[in-house]
């Protein structure tokens, strides 16, 4: 665990912590956990003492975010650990898997998702929305992946879409996405 301040943009003093898990993929990125505590952040939930347990250690709030440490410290946001899913017993990230479909000239944008899996408890899912005129090829998707990813992040089902679901900020709606896997009627097998 480390503890550090910075200076925010308006010149706020900010603490922050990180805790290291062996449950993360320390070979690649070092991902954390982030922790906050400062006079900005909430003090609480209104009236719901569930979430005020869940989300904070004593003053510290446990934001939900994935951070990436650089060597002078500094913490960059990668991704929700909502959205993490584990396949095999390893964690995957997907943003992670999604800057790297989004380095391929044929992807627009992609988003990906966990999905239930028997063998491995769950696996990935890519929503890719693809340049026009260009086709979803599987096989050079993989081998565009291939010595970039570990194969076990590597989504096992691709789906072509006109559009991905956004919010009024423009991020993807990624629970939109696992409902659209639970209401149509193929099968993910």
């Amino acid at each position: 665990m480390s503890t550090r301040q910075n200076q925010s943009p308006t010149n706020r003093k900010i603490k922050h912590r990180v805790f290291k898990s062996m449950h993360f993929d320390q070979s690649f990125y070092q991902f954390c956990l982030v922790e906050c505590l400062s006079a900005t952040v909430t003090p609480g939930y209104w009236n719901n003492k569930n979430a005020n347990e869940t989300s904070f250690d004593g003053e510290w709030f446990k934001t939900g975010d994935i951070g990436k440490i650089d060597d002078q410290q500094f913490i960059y946001i990668k991704d929700r650990i909502k959205d993490m899913y584990i396949s095999g017993g390893e964690n995957v990230y997907p943003a992670e898997v999604e800057d790297e479909f989004n380095k391929m000239n044929e992807s627009i944008e992609v988003a990906i998702i966990g999905v239930s899996d028997e063998k491995w408890g769950e696996v990935g899912c890519a929503f890719i929305k693809i340049k026009e005129g260009s086709v979803l090829n599987v096989e050079r998707i993989w081998g565009f992946l291939e010595g970039k990813l570990a194969k076990f992040k590597w989504p096992v089902y691709m789906i072509e879409v006109a559009e991905l679901p956004r919010g009024g900020t423009g991020k993807v709606l990624k629970f939109e996405l696992k409902n659209y896997i639970l209401t149509h009627k193929f099968s993910l097998k």
